[in-house]
C-alpha cells in the first residue's frame, strides 16, 4: 500500500534524476497513471524541477487521455525551464483546453525565458487580464525599454492595486526622470517601496539633492532607503560617511556603496582602512579597491591577493600599469589571462592610450578578431592624442556607431587646436549629450579664452548633471581669468540650490576674495565652511586665507594665523605674507619674519618674491 503523504513529500524533497526516476519507479509499481492523476502531475513537475523534460514527457505521455490543464502546464514549464521554447509554443497551440491558471503559468514561463514575444501572445489570448499578469507584462516591457508598451498596457488595466502603480512608476524611473516624478504625485497611495523607487531614481541620476529632499520627507525608512541615499552622495565621501554613521544597520551593499565614495574621491588612506574594517566583503568591494589604485606595486599585491578575478579586476590591473607607463609588465599580464575576450582586448587597446603609445594602439585595435565600440573609441582617442585632427576625423567619419564619448572626443580634437567653431557644431549635432559632453564644451570654451561663452552654457547644463566637480571647475575658471565679482558670487550661490558645496569649492570662493580685496566675504566664507557644512579646513584653505589677509593689509592676523593653524607652516603661506609685506612700507617686520620662514626652506623662492615685490 503507497503511503501517498509521504510520497507526495519525497515528490517535493527530490534533488536528482537519479532519485526521481527511483521515486517514479516505485510509484508504478503500485498505481498506475490514470487511477491518480494528481500524483503522476506532481512526477512531471519533479522531473522539470530536476532538469528532465524528456522524462517529463514520457510520464505525461502514460497519462493518456487522463491527463488535465494541469499536465498540460506542467510539462510546458519543464520544457521551458530546460529552454526549449519552441516546444513550448508547439504544445501551447495543442492544448485541448486553458483556464486563467494555465494562462498565468505559460505567461510566467514565456517572461521567464525573455521571450516576450511569445508572452505578448499568450497575453493577447487571455480572455481576462488579471492584476498580476498585467503588472508582469508591464514590467517585461518596462525591463527591454518599450515603455510605451508598458504605459498602454497600464492604461488599460481595468482595475489597478498599489503593485501595478509602482511597476509603472519603475518603469518610468529607468526612463524619464521628470515624468516619474509626476507619475509619483498621481499615485492613489504611497508606500515604502513607492518611495524607495524614486529615491533610487534620484540615486542612480546622481542627485543628491533631490533624493536628500524625498529622503527627508519619507514617512519611514528602510535599509534600501539608508542605502539609496548613500550611493546618491557617492561624489562626496565626507557626507557619505556621515549618512553611513547615521545608519541603523549596514549590509554590504552599504560598506560597498561608502567604499566606492572613497575611491571616486581619490582618498586611498581611509579607502584602504575602511576595506580592511569591512566585515564582509565580496568581489565588488576587491575590484573598487584595487581600480582606484595608483601604484603599480601595491596594486600588483593586492590583484595576487584577491580569492578570485572577473574581466574588471584583470582590466583594472592592466590599467594600473598602463597609467604608470609599464606597459611591459601590463602586455605580460595581458598575456597571462586564461581567456581573453573583447572587455580584456579593449582594456589593453586604453591601456595603450593611456601610456601615450597611440602608434601601438592602432597596431593592437588593427589585429583585434572583434571590436565594438568601446574598441572605436580607443582608437579615435589614440588618433587625438597623436594630434591628427584629419586622421581623428576621418577615423570619426568611419565609425559604424557612435556615443556620446565618440562625439565628446571629436569635439575636445577640434578644441585642441582652437577650432572652437568646429567645436561648437559637433556639440550641437550631438544626438545625445552626456555629462561629459557638456564638461568638454565648457572645457571648450574656457581654456580658449571665450569665459563669457563658457558662463552661458554654463547656466544651460541640466541640473542633474552638475556635480560638485562641474561647480567647483567654473568657479576656479571664473576667478583665474578675472571675470567680475558679481559673476563669482551669483555662481556660488546657485551651487548650493544643486549640490554640496565641497573643499575646492570654498578654495575658488575665499581665492576669488583674495584678488578682489574683500576680505570681511572671505573670513565669512572660511567660517560658512566650517560651521555649515560641517568642512575641516586644510592647509590649501588656510594658505589662502593667509594671502587674504596679507592682500588686505591685515599682517599680524596673517603671521597669527601661520603660526596657529593646525598644520606644519609650509613656505605657500609665509610667500604670501612676504610678497604683501613688501609691498606696504608699514609692514618691515612681518617683511623680516616672512623672508626668513621663506629662506629656511627655499633660499631661491625667497629672493625671487623679495625681488619681484622690489620690482613693482
Amino acid at each position: 500500500m503507497l503511503d501517498r503523504g509521504r510520497c507526495l513529500e519525497t515528490l517535493r524533497n527530490c534533488k536528482t534524476l537519479g532519485a526521481a526516476r527511483e521515486i517514479h519507479l516505485e510509484i508504478k509499481r503500485v498505481v498506475g497513471a490514470s487511477d491518480d492523476v494528481f500524483l503522476y502531475n506532481k512526477v512531471i513537475e519533479m522531473y522539470g524541477r530536476v532538469g528532465s523534460a524528456s522524462d517529463a514527457q514520457e510520464t505525461f505521455a502514460s497519462l493518456g487521455s487522463s491527463g488535465n490543464v494541469f499536465s498540460w502546464v506542467l510539462l510546458m514549464s519543464a520544457y521551458a525551464k530546460a529552454g526549449h521554447l519552441e516546444i513550448v509554443k508547439t504544445l501551447y497551440d495543442q492544448m485541448p483546453q486553458r483556464d486563467m491558471v494555465s494562462f498565468s503559468l505559460i505567461l510566467v514561463a514565456f517572461l521567464d525565458n525573455d521571450d516576450l514575444c511569445a508572452a505578448e501572445e499568450v497575453f493577447s489570448d487571455m480572455p481576462d487580464k488579471d492584476i498580476v499578469c498585467c503588472t508582469s507584462m508591464i514590467a517585461a516591457f518596462a525591463r527591454v525599454g518599450n515603455f510605451p508598451r508598458a504605459h498602454h498596457i497600464f492604461e488599460e488595466m481595468p482595475q489597478r492595486d498599489l503593485v501595478a502603480w509602482n511597476s509603472m512608476l519603475a518603469a518610468f524611473a529607468g526612463e524619464d526622470v521628470g515624468f516619474a516624478q509626476e507619475f509619483f504625485e498621481k499615485l492613489p497611495e504611497w508606500n515604502l517601496v513607492s518611495w524607495n523607487l524614486l529615491l533610487d531614481m534620484y540615486a542612480q541620476n546622481r542627485d543628491f539633492i533631490s533624493a536628500l529632499r524625498l529622503f527627508e520627507a519619507m514617512p519611514e525608512r528602510n535599509l534600501m532607503s539608508w542605502t539609496s541615499i548613500l550611493i546618491a552622495a557617492d561624489n562626496n565621501s565626507r557626507v557619505a560617511k556621515e549618512i553611513f554613521d547615521r545608519m541603523p544597520q549596514h549590509d554590504l551593499v552599504s560598506w560597498n556603496a561608502l567604499l566606492n565614495a572613497n575611491a571616486q574621491a581619490g582618498n586611498l588612506c581611509e579607502l584602504r582602512e575602511l576595506f580592511d574594517r569591512m566585515p564582509w566583503r565580496d568581489l565588488i568591494s576587491w575590484n573598487v579597491v584595487l581600480g582606484s589604485m595608483v601604484n603599480g606595486h601595491e596594486a600588483a599585491e593586492l590583484f595576487h591577493s584577491m580569492p578570485c578575478h572577473d574581466s574588471y579586476s584583470w582590466s583594472s590591473i592592466l590599467a594600473v600599469h598602463s597609467r604608470n607607463g609599464n606597459l611591459q609588465k601590463a602586455q605580460q599580464i595581458f598575456y597571462q589571462i586564461p581567456e581573453w575576450n573583447l572587455v580584456l582586448c579593449n582594456a589593453m587597446l586604453a591601456g595603450f592610450v593611456q601610456a601615450g603609445e597611440p602608434s601601438i594602439a592602432k597596431n593592437f585595435f588593427d589585429s583585434m578578431v572583434a571590436i565594438d565600440l568601446v574598441s572605436w573609441n580607443a582608437v579615435l582617442a589614440a588618433y587625438a592624442q597623436m594630434g591628427d585632427l584629419e586622421v581623428t576625423k576621418s577615423t570619426f567619419d568611419r565609425m559604424p556607431e557612435r556615443d556620446s564619448i565618440s562625439w565628446t572626443c571629436m569635439l575636445s580634437s577640434y578644441a585642441c587646436v582652437g577650432e572652437i567653431e568646429d567645436a561648437q557644431r559637433i556639440f550641437y549635432t550631438m544626438p545625445h549629450r552626456s555629462s561629459i559632453s557638456w564638461n568638454a564644451m565648457l572645457a571648450a570654451y574656457a581654456r580658449n579664452g571665450y569665459m563669457r561663452n563658457a558662463l552661458c552654457l554654463f547656466e544651460r547644463i541640466p541640473y542633474s548633471f552638475l556635480g560638485v566637480a562641474e561647480w567647483s571647475a567654473v568657479l576656479a575658471w571664473c576667478w583665474s581669468n578675472g571675470e567680475s565679482r558679481g559673476i563669482f558670487e551669483n555662481l556660488f550661490a546657485s551651487m548650493a540650490l544643486t549640490v554640496l558645496r565641497d573643499e575646492s569649492s570654498f578654495t575658488s570662493a575665499i581665492i576669488s576674495c583674495s584678488h578682489e580685496g574683500d576680505v570681511y566675504s572671505g573670513r565669512c566664507y572660511f567660517q560658512s565652511m566650517i560651521q555649515d557644512y560641517n568642512i575641516c579646513p586644510g592647509i590649501q584653505h588656510y594658505s589662502c586665507m593667509v594671502d587674504l589677509l596679507a592682500r588686505g593689509g591685515y599682517f599680524g592676523m596673517a603671521q597669527e594665523l601661520i603660526e596657529t593653524m593646525p598644520y606644519e607652516p609650509n613656505s605657500e603661506g609665509w610667500m604670501s605674507l612676504l610678497g604683501a609685506s613688501c609691498r606696504s612700507p608699514d609692514a618691515d617686520s612681518f617683511k623680516e619674519k616672512s623672508f626668513r620662514a621663506v629662506e629656511s626652506v627655499n633660499a631661491g623662492a625667497a629672493y625671487v618674491v623679495l625681488g619681484n615685490a622690489l620690482k613693482a
